[in-house]
């Protein structure tokens, strides 16, 4: 990565090496998702971001966003407090092909807060492809509750820039535990019903926002 970035930088002086490094992982990536080139030791990262920075999804974070997912998940399973709502139990939603098949058709858009690499925070929305200017919060996960609320506070702004004007939450009640309430509660999310027994005998609880 390092050759090919300094090759680039020397052809394109005027553009500052950070940027241009992370456009040719970036590259690698789309061509690795391609079947184009197969990795062959420790995939390239950048290291230079020391801070917590929000952004959405790119090429580079599937996999380590399918693993970041997976984990929250199984801490989960031992944590009645966990600060993790994945709607779903079948994992192969969220193999990194599936998360990025479904991120670059709009089916399912990602937000992350990463700090160098790594993901510490994932939000997700629905519905961005549609006109109708309501999304759903599909899945949310992170390493505490105030990093949450800034991706989120993040995400929202993106939204608001592609005029959507509402936001809505679907839980079942027995995902629900008093982290998620409270955190549901700060992201300004108010409960607008309960459908009794709507899904398998358990009753759903639909959240909302109106953002714009």
């Amino acid at each position: 990565v390092e050759e090919i970035a300094t090759g680039m930088s020397d052809l394109y002086p005027e553009i500052d090496q950070v940027t241009i490094a992370d456009d040719v992982i970036d590259c690698l990536y789309n061509l690795k998702y391609n079947r184009i080139i197969t990795w062959k030791g420790v995939k390239p990262k950048m290291t230079h971001d020391l801070t917590s920075t929000f952004g959405v999804a790119g090429e580079r974070d599937f996999g380590d966003l399918s693993q970041f997912i997976a984990q929250k998940v199984e801490e989960a399973k031992s944590n009645d407090q966990s600060l993790t709502f994945v709607p779903s139990k079948n994992p192969v939603l969220y193999r990194d092909i599936s998360i990025r098949t479904r991120h670059f058709n709009l089916v399912e858009v990602f937000f992350l807060a990463k700090k160098s690499s790594d993901i510490d925070a994932v939000i997700s929305f629905s519905g961005l492809s549609e006109s109708h200017g309501v999304v759903a919060l599909n899945l949310l996960s992170g390493l505490d509750g105030g990093l949450i609320e800034n991706l989120y506070t993040y995400a929202e702004q993106q939204l608001v820039k592609n005029n959507i004007k509402k936001i809505k939450l679907s839980i079942l009640a027995y995902q629900e535990n008093g982290a998620l309430k409270t955190t549901f509660g700060q992201l300004g999310l108010v409960k607008e019903a309960v459908l009794k027994r709507e899904v398998d005998g358990h009753d759903l609880h639909i959240y909302s926002k109106f953002i714009n």
